[in-house]
């Protein structure tokens, strides 16, 4: 799912850029450069710091889900010299096994009696369609600020993705706002 650069670095080269200005990092055997991403950080800048220069695999994964990787992909550079990569790339509509990376309620841990194998069945029918068909068009939409295209809308109302969200009275709702101008 993750393209990465074909160049290869070695841990000595990766070593050297341990600040803030040429910050790398090592995930699974990927040289990650994230010298221009310390703000965008949600725990900010700190913890990249923290591991400026270093393969930062195993606290990586204690704390993040594999899309994260899959998001910032651009951010790859290129691979260690004759590393080879460690974890499992997840298929398309495969559940996340990262602690409290999926809702604790549809885990196999979990029991409840109101929760079934329904339920089960629908997030992963839910995460196979957005791996799919709507995962790359909504990375695209948020790096241009752009809407989803006519053709995704017309996937989800042929799957009633959209009456799920906005109930049965859409072209009720519709009229309703047209009326109020509302929206």
């Amino acid at each position: 799912m993750v393209t990465i650069p074909q160049r290869e670095f070695t841990l000595e080269e990766v070593a050297k850029n341990n600040t803030e200005d040429s910050l790398w990092i090592i995930i699974d055997s990927v040289v990650y450069d994230l010298s221009s991403f310390g703000e965008a950080h949600p725990g900010g800048l700190y913890p990249l710091k923290e591991v400026a220069g270093t393969d930062a695999t195993t606290l990586f994964f204690n704390l993040h889900r594999y899309e994260v990787l899959e998001k910032y992909a651009k951010l790859a550079i290129g691979r260690i010299t004759s590393e080879k990569s460690q974890i499992v790339q997840r298929k398309a509509g495969e559940i996340s096994l990262v602690p409290y990376g999926e809702p604790t309620w549809l885990t196999p841990q979990f029991s409840s009696p109101y929760y079934k194998e329904s339920h089960c069945k629908f997030q992963k029918a839910m995460r196979l369609f957005v791996d799919e068909h709507l995962y790359e068009e909504a990375q695209r939409c948020e790096r241009e600020g752009s809407y989803i295209s006519q053709e995704m809308i017309d996937k989800m109302v042929k799957l009633n993705l959209l009456r799920m969200r906005m109930g049965n009275n859409l072209s009720k709702l519709s009229h309703e706002s047209q009326q109020t101008n509302q929206y």
